[in-house]
């Protein structure tokens, strides 16, 4: 469902309720939920231009005959090709989704260095550097993203 601004601001003031609210739901769960939504279709638009964008990459390493000139052209030079230097939205969600997954790792290490704290103090540590290792990596994606 989509609403304007008038709507939501009703909706965030309890001045009305969305058509596709669930039986039951509070508020804050159907935002939660819409923007989960949001979230789900934006990855995969993200995936989806990912794979065309692969596919340009492709196509711009390859050689262009032209049956007009008889020329051999890079193919990195024509207008498809372009789009690659024009996908700055793309690369900075994927970007993310890149970090995200790395701070699922920083959670696990931590998670370990934690639970082996007290038990076996080389491997904790171990695992506390993993984490100071993979925070880098999460900040110098978000970083070159950024750029």
């Amino acid at each position: 469902m989509k609403m304007n601004l008038i709507e939501m601001e009703g909706f965030l003031h309890g001045n009305g309720i969305p058509g596709d609210l669930r039986v039951n739901e509070s508020n804050a769960s159907y935002l939660v939920r819409k923007f989960s939504e949001l979230e789900a279709k934006c990855a995969a638009l993200a995936a989806e231009n990912a794979v065309l964008k692969s596919a340009v990459q492709t196509h711009s390493e390859s050689i262009h005959f032209c049956e007009l000139c008889g020329k051999d052209d890079p193919c990195s030079t024509d207008d498809v090709c372009m789009v690659l230097s024009e996908t700055p939205s793309t690369d900075a969600f994927l970007a993310e989704v890149r970090a995200q997954g790395v701070e699922m790792v920083i959670a696990y290490h931590r998670e370990r260095a934690d639970a082996l704290h007290h038990v076996d103090r080389n491997n904790a540590i171990r695992h506390s550097m993993a984490a100071l290792d993979a925070s880098d990596v999460a900040a110098q994606l978000r970083q070159e993203s950024a750029q």
